[in-house]
Order: structure tokens, then sequence, then C-alpha cells
């Protein structure tokens, strides 16, 4: 009886994450996409293989494959596994035997520690068969013929080597504070500290309040909660502050805060009202 044989080249993955041994495995759809490939790690897809039963009877029936770049050479750095197999020289035989009950085999890739972070790209193509099948292979979609040394899909890895633990955990304890300044300096904190509007009246003429939690008009020396901080400014909002010793008795200050969004004039060391 005449073998048959139908290649169906890269076909279903499983969603799965194995950490322990290192392995990440993905789906796989029209081409073998590996996605991103970290050192240590490999990803795995399935290829089906439909061989009709004459050539799964016959010990000696195989299709013998390659990976290869975009100009047919080898893929430098990178080693390529079919189940728990090395390949070597990226050229590989798959027979009945090698696949499971469902007629799938699966292919991994992984990167020497030579390889360069980028991505890799190339093609799987079919090389030799066995005598009987040469002549009998066929894509089952499209029921039209794969010859000898003809592409059969394409395969795509990135290369990537992840940053260090502690170098992501910094990235995202900074990330979150990045975020929490601009929601408290956008949205919160002038609510927790509302800031106040108008104006008032000295001697000096009209001084404005807009903008600012708190307010110092002093005499004499700054009042030390007067001096403010890059830092506390950030959380805290603006305070303002203005000398009027010319016109005010010494060491006279006065404090103008918002309390419940309404002007609260506070005295601070027996202050006289500035007019």
């Amino acid at each position: 009886m005449m073998k048959i044989i139908k290649i169906f080249a890269i076909l279903i993955g499983y969603i799965l994450f194995f950490t322990s041994c290192g392995e990440q495995v993905a789906t796989s759809s029209s081409s073998l996409d590996f996605g991103e490939v970290n050192p240590g790690k490999s990803i795995v897809k399935t290829m089906t293989i439909d061989f009709n039963d004459a050539a799964k009877s016959d010990k000696s029936s195989f299709l013998e494959f390659q990976f290869c770049d975009s100009i047919g050479s080898p893929v430098p750095n990178v080693t390529f596994l079919v189940g728990k197999r090395k390949i070597n020289g990226q050229k590989f035989r798959i027979t009945p035997a090698d696949l499971d009950p469902n007629n799938k085999v699966r292919i991994s890739i992984q990167f020497s520690q030579n390889a360069v972070e980028k991505n890799y790209s190339g093609y799987l193509m079919l090389v030799n068969a066995s005598d009987e099948l040469k002549q009998n292979i066929s894509n089952p979609d499209s029921k039209e013929p794969i010859n000898i040394h003809q592409k059969i899909g394409e395969f795509k890895a990135n290369y990537k080597v992840p940053m260090p633990a502690w170098q992501e955990y910094i990235y995202y304890a900074l990330a979150f504070l990045l975020v929490f300044l601009l929601l408290w300096v956008g949205f919160i904190r002038d609510k927790v500290y509302p800031p106040m509007t108008g104006i008032i009246n000295s001697p000096e003429g009209q001084i404005k309040l807009n903008g600012f939690k708190e307010f110092y008009i002093y005499g004499g020396a700054i009042p030390a909660r007067a001096n403010q901080g890059f830092i506390s400014r950030l959380f805290s909002g603006k305070v303002g502050k203005h000398n009027n010793q010319p016109h005010n008795s010494l060491k006279k200050q006065l404090l103008i805060k918002n309390n419940a969004n309404k002007n609260k004039k506070e005295r601070i060391n027996n202050i006289h009202k500035i007019s």
C-alpha cells in the first residue's frame, strides 16, 4: 500500500508555564512564533504530522527537517529540541514513534550564553524523507504537495536577557511612587490642604493669597514655619510670606490659613491685626 503523509506544520500549542523546570510554554498559530526566550529557558511548540496507517506500520518511515535562517544557513547560538532530544546541526528526523497519540511532536528552542539579544527568524524546511514518502507528502489544508527542500513554515524568537530581580523591584517601586505623586499632586493634595483665594490689604498695598495653603506676614525674623522645603511644598502645597516690618511692631507675626475653604486668621504671639 502506498504510504501517504500529511504535514500540518506549526499547529496548536498549550498555554502552560513551568518555572521549576525552567520551561516556558506558549501558544502557536500559523507559524512557530516562540515569542520571548530568556537564558536558561525554553519555549515549546507543537507540530502535527499525520502519517497514514501504512507509513506508521513501516519502522523505516521518517521525515527530516532543518531550521534555517533567512539565507538558508543554520541559526547561530540556537539549539532546537525535539521532545527532550537536542538537534545536532538544527536538522532532525521525525518518525511515527516520535508522535504522541494526537500526532503531535514538541519542538523547543534554547539560546546559548553567547547569543546576542535580538529578534531571530528563519524557516523550517523539509530536507529529506524515506523513499516511499518522498512523493506523497502534502499540506492537509491546501492539499498541495510538499517537495524535498521546500519551506513549510517560518519561526520567530526574541532572545532577551531580563533585568535582575532587585532592579525589577526598584523599577516597580519607582513606577508606583511616580503614579502616587501624580495622583497626589493632581487630585488629592488640594483636597487635603485646600489652597486659599482672595487678597488682604496692608499699608504696602494688596497681598494676593491665591494658591497658598498658608501665608505669613511678619516683622523681624522669618518664622521657622514660613521656611518651606521642596518636599513640604510638593506634598502639602505652597506657603507664602511677606515682611511687613516697616509697618509693624517688632516680631509681630500674622498667620493666615484656609479652614474648610474659608479664610481664617489665627494670631501668634499676641499679634495685632494688620490693616
